[in-house]
């Protein structure tokens, strides 16, 4: 029922939160809505003592909470490994005394494109 209220004053995205010790608190995703709302605060205080006295509200409180983007990460190829590289490589793992270390190694120097 508040929400409908509000909607007649603020027609954006706007969400009742809470009702908590006679204070209203609002959420918005714009902090321009927030301005408006805040610009508006005794008309809808007003509007919804007329309900009746269902709802004694002293103050109206509004929070931003901005809509999180949706991030989806740039993947990039990897560099292919060079056949100088790949010789390096397969010279070092000879010397390596770990034997599975020594594997991973060669068969990392065996990728070149």
């Amino acid at each position: 029922m508040i929400q409908s209220i509000i909607r007649k004053f603020i027609p954006a995205n706007v969400s009742v939160a809470s009702f908590d010790d006679h204070t209203l608190h609002l959420i918005t995703n714009s902090s321009a809505t927030a301005t408006q709302i805040r610009y508006r605060q005794r008309n809808i205080i007003t509007a919804t003592r007329r309900l009746g006295g269902q709802f004694d509200i002293d103050n109206i409180k509004v929070s931003v909470r901005p809509d999180e983007p949706q991030f989806s990460p740039q993947l990039r190829e990897p560099i292919p490994l060079s056949a100088e590289n790949a010789r390096q490589l397969a010279e070092t793992a000879q010397y390596i005394e770990d034997e599975g270390l020594r594997k991973a190694l060669f068969k990392l120097s065996k990728r070149v494109q």
